[in-house]
């Protein structure tokens, strides 16, 4: 008999459980990054989301029918346990990344609630420096021959949020505004999870985070679209670039990040479906997310290329020059294209509100994956939940001040550059290393459960293919679905 317990099941509805799913694939990366075309995106809804459909519907199906999270759901086949176990860790090196993340949009935040005037829309503070140059001023300068040009938002980020060093080898202090920052979105975090599902899926907090966002969005679109030039970058945004349709690489990323948009394999689609009810329409689901999230990402393009071309047409600026991707997408351009606007202020708040509200979706999700993985496999700490749940936002809280966020975006690249410093080879072997972490997780299980378990290698290797009590957690269901296979080996009698 299988050691973990029944769960309490949560989701009493399917929209409980569509909502809190939606969080695992709607995040941050939605603003972080655009596609070359739309049509590239299209092509790549298609043919991604049907894998990513089989992929998720098992996800959900794994989830429900177990009613456990991302280790324990591998019983049905324990020599892939170590799978889990990756899981975990993929999701505690993501989740430092994401915590920081969301620290940079309070700090924003607190600029524009505390400041007289936006301050990244000139270049008179205290940390810009004689490379500064007015947007307004832009079509009187030669970018092509001062490359070393930077725009108010681009100094304000770099040299004021993050107070970015020289390069990776110069460590510098504590920059202690985003310390506190990084607290407080922890502390945020922590009252938000201190019940798990509870106060997460049931208690509505993730109906807030999770839909307000899109009212954020709409409202953007509506001004994005009304502005003086805003054709221009929708135009750039639905017209194919023949030529960059042939590079591989382009297809690549486009895969990549829907790919990572979607989550197939970070097991926040298994432990959210673990709490839905055994007879919950998992199928629907499967069919749901999916569209969601890419009709999302279609949508936020229209609002970022909108904006964007409005800042080509006041800057006099291609919007190929201006498009990026990455964190100055969310962090220099836009901010830097709604300081251009009437009521910059208030454009500002509900943008940065909105990032933030992404990023709190994604770490609830990446830390109720880890902390219901801890209990299903130690049921012994459960009556102590609370207690685990605190050491474990205070641990994210401790290594997101270690760590830098580069670690875990150095993955398929020879070359790392940011912000013109190129990264050493060190620097890029540790990303790898991060990377390993979780990968060596699988093979290393399976090296144990199949050499060094009593027994001959071969007996292991087969035992450890056959499920470990395969069945429904809650007795009710559990005696269902046995009724049930009973009368289908019956009836093939």
């Amino acid at each position: 008999m299988y050691k973990c317990g029944p769960r309490k099941l949560l989701h009493s509805r399917s929209i409980d459980s569509v909502t809190t799913m939606k969080n695992v694939v709607i995040g941050l990366q939605k603003e972080n990054s655009y596609y070359h075309a739309l049509a590239m995106q299209l092509v790549w809804v298609i043919y991604g989301d049907f894998h990513t459909y089989v992929i998720e519907a098992v996800a959900i199906i794994m989830g429900q029918f177990s009613s456990i999270g991302c280790i324990g759901v591998f019983r049905m086949a324990p020599l892939f346990k170590g799978a889990g176990y990756a899981i975990v860790v993929i999701n505690i090196i993501c989740t430092i990344y994401y915590s920081v993340i969301i620290a940079y949009p309070l700090m924003f935040l607190k600029h524009i609630i505390f400041q007289a005037k936006l301050p990244w829309d000139s270049c008179d503070n205290s940390w810009n420096t004689d490379h500064c140059i007015d947007v307004h001023q832009v079509m009187h300068h030669n970018f092509t021959e001062r490359e070393d040009l930077r725009t108010p938002a681009d100094e304000f980020f770099h040299f004021e949020i993050l107070r970015i060093s020289k390069g990776i080898e110069e460590l510098g202090d504590i920059v202690w505004p985003l310390f506190w920052s990084l607290a407080m979105a922890w502390a945020l975090v922590y009252i938000c999870i201190i019940n798990g599902i509870k106060t997460v899926g049931v208690g509505k907090v993730v109906y807030f985070t999770a839909t307000f966002p899109y009212l954020i969005l709409f409202v953007l679109f509506v001004r994005g679209i009304t502005l003086p030039g805003a054709a221009k970058g929708i135009i750039f945004y639905i017209k194919p670039e023949w030529l960059r349709l042939l590079d591989l690489k382009v297809w690549a990323d486009a895969a990549v990040q829907i790919f990572f948009s979607l989550g197939p394999g970070w097991g926040g689609i298994v432990n959210m479906a673990s709490y839905n009810s055994f007879r919950n329409n998992a199928k629907g689901d499967a069919i749901l997310i999916p569209i969601v999230n890419c009709s999302t990402s279609i949508f936020a393009g229209f609002v970022v290329f909108s904006v964007l071309g409005y800042l080509s047409e006041q800057t006099g600026i291609p919007v190929a020059t201006v498009a990026t991707s990455g964190p100055g997408l969310a962090f220099v351009i836009y901010p830097q294209a709604i300081a251009m606007l009437p009521l910059s202020r208030i454009w500002a708040t509900l943008f940065f509100l909105m990032l933030f509200l992404l990023g709190l979706d994604t770490v609830f999700v990446q830390i109720e994956a880890i902390i219901s993985s801890v209990l299903d496999e130690l049921p012994a700490v459960r009556p102590y939940k609370y207690l685990v749940t605190l050491i474990s936002c205070l641990a994210m809280f401790s290594f997101s001040i270690i760590l830098f966020i580069f670690f875990t975006t150095i993955i398929f690249i020879r070359t790392v550059r940011y912000n013109n410093v190129i990264y050493p080879s060190w620097a890029v072997a540790v990303g790898w290393l991060s990377c390993a972490l979780s990968l060596i997780c699988i093979p290393l299980h399976m090296l144990k459960k199949v050499f060094f378990s009593s027994g001959k290698a071969k007996d292991n290797f087969c035992n450890a293919l056959k499920a470990d009590f395969w069945l429904p957690v809650e007795e009710e269901e559990r005696s269902a679905y046995e009724d049930f296979k009973r009368y289908q080996q019956d009836t093939n009698l």
